[in-house]
Formats: structure tokens, sequence, C-alpha cells
């Protein structure tokens, strides 16, 4: 570096991992965030779908599912009654091997049931209305017709949502294209004070006054039962933190541990 120039170096710092990821989640589960217990709201025969994100994101969903599905055991669901939907959003469809990548070996051995979103078939998509910005949501039928979602994902920095996780496994993850699409072009600005064409409040970290996180969350609030149930991941692609309640106030707990860990200070 030449003369003068003051550096600094910029790393997250070191959070240790889950110890036990079965105990925690058990009690994150059992004591959700603004949303009543799972086993409240599960009963014996409940058809359940859980929603994995694909593997353009690293989640570590074969970490958390098996210990999640043993707890739906416990509430009386059996593995038949489990159904995996796969939210690709707009994303191309993984093999089997990838599928067993992403899942890992015990839930692919433990679940028939493992669906596929295809943002572009109309025979998996219910219209569901249009959000207060005219965005037209249609979201897969496997979803709407489930007793219970339990939405799952890590929860990361996303360069025009804000964070990660949340409502994006519903929207744009079990989303038609058009949902995806309308979504998405909301980065667009036609704010007059504004230069260029990008919306300023469509940036990491900001969930506020972001139309795509705020259209997104009031699109995936059309579906009534979903459970969340994120993480996040140290800087090993570790689990270190789980939060699991409603849509919104658990996903935003998880994006201020993702704030202590990933945000970084500069003094100039």
């Amino acid at each position: 570096m030449p003369a003068g120039i003051r550096c600094a170096l910029l790393e997250p710092p070191w959070v240790a991992a889950v110890s036990d990821v079965p105990s925690e989640l058990r009690g994150r589960v059992e004591n959700p965030i603004d949303a009543a217990p799972l086993g409240d709201v599960v009963r014996p025969g409940s058809e359940i779908v859980i929603v994995v994100s694909d593997a353009t994101r690293r989640t570590a969903a074969d970490v958390i599912l098996p210990p999640l599905m043993d707890i739906l055991n416990e509430y009386g669901v059996k593995d038949d009654d489990i159904t995996i939907l796969i939210a690709y959003g707009a994303h191309e469809q993984h093999s089997p091997d990838e599928i067993r990548a992403l899942l890992g070996a015990t839930v692919t051995s433990r679940i028939n049931n493992i669906e596929h979103h295809d943002c572009y078939d109309e025979h998996m998509l219910i219209p569901l209305g249009e959000t207060s910005l005219g965005v037209p949501v249609a979201i897969n039928r496997i979803v709407l017709e489930s007793d219970l979602v339990i939405a799952t994902g890590a929860v990361n920095y996303h360069y025009f949502a804000g964070y990660g996780g949340g409502r994006k496994a519903i929207v744009p993850g079990c989303a038609a294209y058009e949902t995806i699409l309308a979504n998405h072009r909301l980065t667009l600005s036609d704010m007059a004070d504004v230069t260029g064409p990008l919306n300023p409040y469509c940036d990491s970290g900001v969930l506020d006054e972001n139309p795509v996180h705020e259209t997104a969350l009031e699109a995936a609030r059309m579906v009534k039962n979903v459970f969340l149930l994120n993480v996040v991941l140290n800087a090993a692609g570790e689990v270190c933190g789980i939060f699991a309640g409603d849509l919104d106030a658990a996903h935003r707990e998880a994006c201020g541990m993702v704030d202590e860990i990933y945000r970084a200070d500069v003094v100039e």
C-alpha cells in the first residue's frame, strides 16, 4: 500500500456453533417468537409442508431437518405426512444427486414426498390477489393446501431484499414467475430526487421502506399457516443461531444476529 494510507482488516468475529442443535431447535419451536408453540398448531396426522431453499443458498438444511422431523413425529406427525418442497423461485430444478447433497442422507431416506416448485406451471399455482403495490400473487398449491407450512432457510445479507430468509421462502421461493418478476421490478425507482435507476432502500441490510422486502412479506402473509424456522451460520458455515416463530418478528431477530456478526463499522 502507498505510504500514508491507513489500512484496516475487516472480518467477522468468530461465533461458536450451536453445541446441541436438536436441543436448541426444540427450545426454539417450543418457545417461538410472537407465535404459538409448534406443538399447539400440529395435530396427529397433520399434513406438514417443509419449505427448503434450493442449493443456491447455504442453509444447513441437512443439519436442522432431522431433529425437526423427530419433533414432528413426537407430535403425532408421521414421516409420510411430511412433504418437503424445494423453493426454487425461478431457479433450475436440481438433480436427484443434488437433492441428496442438499437434504442429506437421513432426510432423503425418511421422506418419500419431495416436491419441486415450478414457477411456470399454472396447474401448480393458485392466485391470491394483489399486494398494495399491485404485485399479482400466486403461490404453490402444495403450500396452500397443507395444514401447516414450516418455512426454513438461512438469514444473511441480500443485495436488494435487505436480508435473505424469512418471507423469501414463500415469495419468491414458492411463487409464480409473474409474482417474482413484479416483486423484483420494485428495485427500480420512480423517485424524482434519486439519481440513477435503483431504489436506494433496496440495499443490503435494509428492511424498512424497502419495497421488495415489504411487498414480499405482504404477499407471503397471504399464506395464513406459516411457521418460520430460520438459522444464522457462522463464517465456517455452522449453525450459530436458530430462530422460530412469526414470519416477520423471528426473521428480524435473526437479522439482528447477522448484523452483530457481519456488519462492520468503518472510521473513514
